[in-house]
């Protein structure tokens, strides 16, 4: 389904980009040339979201994106990342662990990898079980040179103490429903900890002083969502959670509240002596706890720095830290950070837009926006990323120029609603929606109008719903449009004065929430045929005819209508394969 949704979206990029630029030049990259029948190239649009990331003994980087082929390295201090090759095909990383210098694990999707020599290749490793498609792995790992420990989702715990080499299956407790972190403190400790679900909201801590072999639960319990263990003392654990964080000194026995204030990155690090939560740290392991922030103390950054902590192992000066772009280098002590994301490329694309001047291309990020002045230089384009839309790094899942006549005034949209700029995406102004717009809706879509009309589409997570609305004075006004049942929005799709609205959500299934509502002549129509019942991901129009593609976890789909919505037919077997 997923893969499917790419290939529909590449052949709009295709449609709304230069075709020489798309296939400008071929790598034998993960990103770019011919992999399963379709060009790519990358655009050198860099940097992405950090999951994980992790230092070697001598300082080789490994940094884990949450993104597809998300695993970068950089073997010369962060001045230029190499991702996958062309036949990888990792899924988004979730967890990423060096161990010695060359050595380094990671999750793709659910499955095991480990490469012996900086990431020049890679093995997919086997579970206990002997075989390779038994592979269903969690999003956490732990390593030394003892153990490496890995959990399963079925909640039971891999280890292997050959260094990936061979795994036997661990029962952790007979209560434990599924292993959320682990983690070990010293590079050689054979003392390993495993924060669980066994019932209800707070997890259970488990310790093992074996390798993984055998565990106990030495008393804490809590509602958290990370350990770590220090380095140089396996008795002190720091948990975490976006709320705060709590500290063991005795080993797991006992935690104190570290009245930390939460932040949305509560990896947790240490360095010297302090204790790294997000980019907060303190050097206090009783009350009272004093808080820093490296936000605070820096003199200057590229952007904000957010958690992942790490100091270079042998340049007491030079310190790293995943940032709103992707990882940040201070090279004197911590006071001016600099993103060094050059070949990461990982940045997740929510919606793209170009301008009457092909040169001017603006693109909706995890982090904001990305704004490129020069997209058809042969050399490739230069990006200003990220453009900050909200002041908070929040993600831009839609974009658009409400005025046809104009590529200046620009607005955006997010989980923070509709923002918009009047000066190129130089300054922005949040839009007062007031009602329509509540806690936990996202704006997913734009479009506008052949009467100048501006819609956007609205989806609520936790309800399921959805609304569409509307404005006519290019984005400063809003009201309702009152869909029909009140659908889950995920596209939009505008035909001269007629729209068409994608909705569905993977939870419901019912019949009113899926499938394309039409709006014209100022009435709402749910289409029939071979649309009726799927959950649509994206619509666009090409030669008058309309194009769906569709999918949850038990179907996927293509479906053109020549008719404006009438009738569909679905492509799948018809010269398209499900699985492309």
């Amino acid at each position: 389904m997923v893969k499917l949704r790419y290939y529909f979206l590449f052949s709009i990029l295709v449609s709304l980009f230069p075709i020489n630029q798309l296939l400008a030049q071929s790598s034998d990259s993960a990103f770019s040339g011919t992999q399963n029948g379709v060009l790519r190239e990358a655009l050198n649009l860099y940097g992405g979201g950090v999951e994980e990331f992790d230092i070697g003994t001598t300082g080789n980087l490994y940094a884990g994106l949450g993104s597809p082929n998300g695993i970068f390295c950089s073997t010369n201090s962060g001045s230029t990342w190499n991702g996958p090759g062309a036949d990888d095909d990792f899924g988004s990383i979730a967890a990423v662990k060096a161990l010695g210098e060359s050595t380094v694990f990671f999750i793709g999707g659910i499955k095991l990898y480990r490469s012996q020599d900086a990431c020049s290749t890679w093995e997919q490793l086997t579970p206990s079980s002997g075989d390779i498609a038994d592979s269903d792995f969690g999003q956490s790992l732990a390593a030394s040179t003892s153990a490496v420990i890995v959990p399963m989702r079925n909640g039971k715990l891999e280890v292997s103490r050959d260094g990936g080499d061979n795994f036997l299956s661990v029962t952790i407790h007979a209560s434990v429903t599924a292993i959320d972190y682990v983690a070990v403190g010293a590079a050689s400790s054979s003392t390993f900890y495993a924060l669980c679900s066994t019932g209800g909201v707070n997890k259970t801590l488990f310790k093992s002083t074996d390798d993984g072999l055998t565990w106990s639960a030495p008393g804490v319990t809590g509602d958290f969502s990370r350990l770590g263990v220090s380095p140089s003392n396996s008795n002190i654990v720091v948990f975490s959670s976006n709320n705060g964080a709590a500290i063991s000194t005795d080993g797991g026995a006992t935690s104190t509240d570290m009245s930390h204030p939460g932040v949305a990155n509560n990896a947790i690090s240490f360095a010297g002596s302090r204790i790294y939560v997000g980019a907060k740290y303190t050097s206090d392991t009783s009350a009272p706890f004093t808080w820093g922030d490296l936000n605070t103390d820096a003199t200057d950054t590229d952007t904000e720095l957010s958690g992942h902590f790490k100091q270079h192992p042998t340049i007491s000066s030079t310190a790293y830290i995943a940032s709103l772009r992707g990882i940040a280098k201070a090279t004197d002590t911590l006071k001016n950070w600099n993103d060094v994301v050059t070949g990461m490329l990982g940045v997740t694309t929510n919606d793209i837009i170009q301008a009457t001047d092909k040169d001017k291309v603006f693109v909706g990020t995890q982090v904001g926006v990305a704004l490129t002045s020069n997209y058809t230089d042969s050399a490739g384009p230069t990006w200003m990323h990220p453009i900050d839309v909200t002041g908070d790094g929040d993600p831009i899942d839609a974009l658009i120029f409400p005025d046809a006549t104009s590529d200046t005034t620009l607005l955006a949209g997010g989980n923070k609603g509709i923002y918009r700029s009047t000066n190129e995406g130089a300054t922005w102004s949040n839009i007062a929606l007031g009602a329509l717009f509540q806690n936990r809706d996202q704006i997913v879509a734009f479009a506008r109008l052949s009467d100048g009309t501006v819609v956007a589409g609205i989806t609520n997570a936790d309800s399921n719903s959805g609304r569409v609305i509307k404005s006519t004075d290019t984005g400063l006004t809003w009201s309702d449009l009152s869909i029909t049942n009140s659908p889950p929005v995920t596209s939009l799709l505008a035909d001269g004065t007629t729209l068409y609205v994608g909705v569905g959500v993977e939870a419901d299934d019912t019949a009113t929430k899926r499938g394309i509502y039409k709006f014209a002549e100022a009435s709402w129509t749910q289409l029939g045929d071979a649309i009726a019942g799927e959950l649509v991901r994206d619509l666009e129009i090409q030669n008058s005819k309309i194009y769906a593609a569709t999918g949850d976890d038990n179907s996927a789909g293509v479906f053109v209508s020549a008719d404006a919505g009438s009738t569909w037919t679905n492509q799948i077997g018809n010269g398209l394969p499900e699985d492309g």
